[in-house]
């Protein structure tokens, strides 16, 4: 174990003006909102891996060189949370501060402060993430998402362990219903397109009229307003078809999606179930011949 070293922007304990982070394990506890044993140190760059399945996967350049700026001038305000590597014995794995540990690695540095907890790593990770506001909407749905299979959890428990409104909770995931090329570019433009916009985008049926309104926002024309206009008055194509096809049709990406999930995990269908889905599968027939 490395024992903890005086650096840059960070006071042993008991000096003048100490870190209050240093001052005692409780304290530093309740201030990271860690349940577990939790220690301070200064540790090697190089025995710190990041977390395969951790939160965060788009790490803007411009933003990792203004961190590594910051680190050099007023040196490392906040450690990195770690915990031992479940593979590499002697090693760490980075359950929160990948940034900073990225950013110490571009300034040159070599060794960084970490602190070690035995709390539960993505609920720590995601947790930390969101109250940072470090996250894009889709990373966040994919951190509860996985917190909600993990532990079994109901909406409900997930919004109490994250602090968040159940409406929060429940419309984030919604955004995971999102057609995949918006899901890819969403870290690229999570600070053009507003969490709002992207929700109303989220709440459209139409995979078509999502993209079309995705490559809008893009470009900053897009509105929450707008967004919200689209999905609550649609428009009808030109051609004179009945309002019951083109609602049904509109729909039709979410049901692809429901089918092919249910499909990819297997199906045990009860009598009266397997009897609606034959004659769902006739009408469409029918649908198709008279097309």
């Amino acid at each position: 174990m490395v024992s903890f070293k005086k650096t840059a922007g960070a006071k042993t304990a008991g000096s003048a003006g100490a870190n209050p982070a240093l001052r005692s394990r409780s304290s530093v506890d309740e201030m990271f909102g860690i349940k577990g044993v939790a220690r301070l140190f200064q540790a090697n760059l190089t025995h710190l891996h990041p977390r395969r399945d951790q939160p965060r996967r788009h790490f803007d350049e411009a933003e990792m060189m203004e961190l590594a700026d910051s680190l050099k001038s007023v040196g490392q305000i906040h450690p990195v949370i770690v915990r031992p590597h479940p593979d590499i014995s002697g090693q760490w794995e980075i359950v929160a501060g990948e940034r900073r540990w990225r950013a110490a690695n571009m300034a040159g540095w070599s060794e960084i402060l970490a602190l070690v907890t035995e709390g539960d790593p993505d609920e720590i990770a995601l947790v930390e993430n969101l109250q940072r506001a470090d996250l894009n909407p889709i990373e966040e749905a994919a951190g509860i998402e996985r917190l909600i299979d993990k532990h079994g959890w109901t909406q409900e428990a997930a919004a109490q362990s994250l602090s968040k409104p159940r409406v929060w909770v429940n419309m984030t995931l919604r955004l995971l219903s999102l057609p995949d090329a918006i899901k890819q570019e969403c870290g690229a433009f999570h600070k053009v397109v507003p969490r709002n916009t992207l929700l109303e985008i989220a709440r459209l049926d139409d995979e078509e009229e999502q993209i079309r309104l995705w490559a809008k926002a893009k470009t900053g024309q897009l509105t929450v307003r707008d967004a919200k206009a689209s999905r609550i008055k649609p428009q009808v194509q030109q051609e004179s078809r009945p309002l019951e096809l083109v609602t049904f049709l509109r729909g039709l990406g979410r049901v692809e999606k429901s089918v092919a999930g249910a499909v990819k995990h297997g199906t045990d269908l009860r009598p009266e179930e397997r009897r609606r889905l034959e004659t769902l599968k006739q009408q469409i027939d029918q649908m198709l011949q008279q097309s």
